[in-house]
């Protein structure tokens, strides 16, 4: 994977960055996101990597790695920043010991989770252990894993970044490239989502199905890119699709991901983001975009200091073929496996080290 990136992508503010653990009956990290930025001292560190032999405790593997290697002071950027964090697991057999409650406490920390399946893998651990069942894949030998790489890269450079709810995330973006990130709302809510230009100014597209919404495919969009605080409401009524996310509580009613994408107009901006539920008796489907042909028809709720109601249509547009875009590939990423692997944008491959 990380002969996808050149030098000049893995370094710098934005540069992608890897980290790589190995599991069988003990873990083992073989470096962190912060080690190198040249893609040859990757590649020489992955070749020392040794069969070490021994169980699949693959759940006391999640529980190492989470505080091992997506730690910031080993590389791990801010939640602020808004870069995606991604885990991605492979394993060619059934875990020895328990992953579903490891597993949840990795995605609860906003990391997503590719699991990987070769050979002799256990299909129901795989979905337990992976963000969706659009993250789980399935390989017959290890000979198939060199040609499936390019297809997980792309994946994983498209990642939306899962948010918290009134978590509030400062990043830049440049022209013709697209950030996206997701949210769970529960379906009974509605989610209201606010972006600030800081410098420069941005369009936001929002879809309840399409985790890469779009100006040619969105529920809601945000078009005047001149207006700086940019805020629209959208309801988590329930569709049926089969993009379901987990809840983050058992007892909890079910939730919704709602996508949402940025990019800017200008040469580059830098802006805030930040989302929270609200009820729909208080809070109206919508946006505040003002035409700049008349006067404003949004305004602030006084006695529940939630804001409401609006302006623009809310139908959607038609789907039309999209232009090609760039996503900002700033990601970290951990891979784990029996032989972990690595961290990208900040990615982090945790592998199941066996004899290839």
């Amino acid at each position: 994977m990380t002969k996808a990136f050149p030098d000049e992508k893995l370094s710098g503010k934005d540069g992608t960055r890897f980290g790589l653990s190995t599991f069988s009956s003990s873990y083992t990290s073989h470096f962190y996101l912060s080690k190198y930025t040249k893609q040859s001292d990757y590649l020489s560190a992955i070749s020392r990597v040794s069969y070490a032999g021994g169980g699949t405790y693959l759940g006391r593997a999640l529980e190492e790695i989470l505080t091992d290697q997506f730690n910031e002071e080993r590389g791990l950027r801010p939640e602020v920043d808004g870069v995606p964090r991604i885990l991605i697991v492979l394993t060619d057999g059934g875990a020895s010991d328990d992953v579903s409650l490891p597993a949840k406490n990795v995605r609860d920390e906003n990391i997503v989770i590719y699991a990987i399946g070769i050979g002799g893998y256990n299909l129901e651990q795989l979905k337990g252990i992976a963000s969706s069942e659009s993250h789980v894949y399935t390989l017959s030998t290890f000979t198939e894993l060199e040609i499936f790489i390019s297809t997980l890269t792309s994946s994983t450079c498209y990642e939306p970044r899962p948010a918290s709810l009134n978590e509030t995330i400062i990043t830049d973006i440049e022209k013709d490239t697209y950030l996206y990130f997701s949210y769970k709302v529960k379906e009974s809510s509605n989610l209201e989502i606010s972006v600030v230009d800081l410098s420069g100014s941005t369009l936001v597209y929002v879809s309840r199905t399409n985790p890469h919404p779009s100006k040619f495919d969105n529920d809601f969009s945000f078009d005047l890119s001149q207006q700086k605080t940019k805020i629209l409401i959208i309801p988590a009524q329930p569709i049926p699709d089969t993009r379901r996310k987990r809840s983050t509580d058992d007892d909890d009613e079910l939730t919704r991901q709602i996508y949402v994408s940025v990019t800017s107009d200008t040469e580059s901006a830098q802006f805030k983001i930040e989302a929270n539920e609200c009820n729909p008796l208080n809070c109206t489907e919508g946006t505040n975009e003002i035409p700049t042909t008349q006067p404003p028809t949004t305004h602030l709720s006084t006695t529940t200091g939630t804001y409401s109601a609006t302006a623009t249509t809310t139908t959607k547009k038609p789907t039309a073929t999209p232009t090609t875009t760039t996503p900002k590939s700033s990601a970290r990423v951990v891979i784990a496996t029996k032989f972990v692997v690595v961290c990208f944008a900040m990615l982090i491959t945790l592998l199941e080290i066996h004899d290839i």
